[in-house]
């Protein structure tokens, strides 16, 4: 009995060290969030901007913009709907039901394109470096976006809520390009359909294919054709993995887009070329980023695993020990 006994006690031992390392190795692990910057005003444009979906009360819209850190009352207040849809974009509806809505804080020139979805559960089909591509395309330079919205919707509309924003700021974007901007977040928001838009990696596939066919489109000959674009289009999609992923009639919409891309003032903006080297390489830091996230997932199911062989296996040496003290 007492021999059973110190190997019990033995046993006692070495899970306390277990439990001490394991404690010690999960506090390692702990990340402090970090604090918000606050909002710098751009004295040319003027405090912040706010513009919010049509279908939100004015009560709603306070709390919202709260929950994401601003001060409503610290904001220029706009509201977007139906009728700017059709002003913007030619296009829609003037009784659309318009639920997103955007903050924009206006930088330096040289900034880019930052945009921030605080709540990814309520912007349900769109992500954010695919908004950053598409804004791109419209002429909007230089600023960082939050997309929010009190429930949970697609996300397309975002867009003509920015373009309101600049407008309301005396700052006039290229009708043309903002159409083409808009067409491309709505073929965006297809492919993100087709391929399965819960996963983070085929939607960082697809925006980084958007930016080398936008890429491959500028240093294109001035005499190439149609045929040439869908060429360079289905070569990357190959490329991306996307290829068998997507339907031929969305495939042909984005070539209709790649299309009118090349016959936009984009293709020769100098700071278009500058956003979309700057995108490139975003895309390929998330691409790691994700790869990273998926072999954590990777690491923490073997750890897992791991922790339950250990509580096996002391339960089957208790178990003989019991069996033997008997």
């Amino acid at each position: 009995m007492y021999i059973g006994t110190m190997k019990k006690v033995g046993i006692v031992s070495v899970l306390s060290v277990v439990m001490l390392v394991l404690v010690g190795f999960f506090t390692s692990m702990e990340v402090q969030a970090d604090e918000s910057d606050e909002p710098v005003i751009d004295e040319k444009w003027g405090k912040p901007v706010y513009v919010y979906g049509s279908e939100i009360t004015e009560e709603e819209a306070k709390k919202l913009a709260e929950d994401n850190g601003y001060d409503f009352d610290s904001l220029d207040v706009y509201v977007v709907d139906g009728k700017d849809l059709v002003n913007y974009l030619g296009e829609g509806n003037e009784d659309s039901s318009m639920y997103s809505s955007v903050i924009i804080e206006r930088k330096d020139s040289g900034y880019g394109i930052e945009v921030e979805i605080p709540e990814e559960d309520k912007i349900t089909k769109i992500g954010e470096s695919q908004y950053e591509n598409a804004m791109t395309t419209s002429g909007v330079t230089d600023a960082k976006v939050s997309i929010v919205s009190p429930v949970a919707v697609t996300g397309e509309s975002a867009l003509t809520g920015i373009f309101k924003a600049y407008d309301e700021k005396g700052e006039e974007l290229d009708k043309d390009r903002m159409e083409l901007g808009q067409d491309e977040l709505d073929i965006t928001n297809e492919i993100n359909e087709e391929t399965g838009d819960d996963e983070e990696s085929d939607q960082e596939d697809i925006n980084s294919a958007l930016v080398d066919i936008k890429q491959s489109l500028s240093e294109m000959e001035e005499g190439a054709t149609k045929e040439d674009v869908e060429e360079v289009v289905n070569k990357v999609l190959d490329e991306r993995g996307l290829d068998n992923k997507i339907s031929e009639e969305t495939k042909e919409r984005l070539v209709e887009f790649a299309d009118k891309y090349r016959n936009s003032s984009a293709i020769d903006s100098e700071e278009v070329k500058e956003q979309l080297e700057d995108l490139s390489k975003k895309a390929a830091d998330k691409a790691k980023e994700v790869k990273e996230h998926l072999d954590d997932i990777g690491f923490w199911e073997k750890l897992g695993q791991f922790l339950k062989d250990i509580l096996s296996a002391i339960g089957e040496f208790f178990s003989s020990l019991t069996s033997k003290d008997k």
